[in-house]
């Protein structure tokens, strides 16, 4: 027995989500996913990275190397907890019968 399965992102995963979110739901286990498209697939909920967030934070570091800074100037970062997105698969809480709190509920970019 499990509390909950926690599923990274993979591609193997990923493109299997429907089967592995139908399995889940039926065994009454809720997945944590690596990203909002593996929710939208099957999954239960995530808060993970935007790849939206990811690929404007990449076009800025790529806008300052084609302006000329050296590529060795330009720091190497990360998204910050702003660029994270929450998304909830409303049809697999219901079945697991899982209350969201509003706190998470608030952050919702999927709505």
């Amino acid at each position: 027995g499990v509390d909950a399965i926690y599923l990274p992102t993979d591609n193997l995963i990923a493109s299997n989500m429907p089967a592995v979110g139908a399995v889940a739901d039926e065994l009454g286990v809720p997945t944590v996913c690596g990203e909002s498209g593996m929710v939208l697939a099957g999954g239960t909920i995530t808060y993970s990275i935007s790849y939206k967030a990811l690929g404007f934070l990449t076009g800025e570091m790529a806008a300052k190397i084609l302006s000329g800074t050296p590529c060795s100037e330009v720091p190497s970062t990360s998204v910050n907890a702003s660029g994270l997105e929450v998304a909830i698969n409303e049809g697999s809480i219901q079945k697991l019968g899982i209350e969201v709190p509003e706190s998470i509920k608030d952050k919702l970019n999927n709505k």
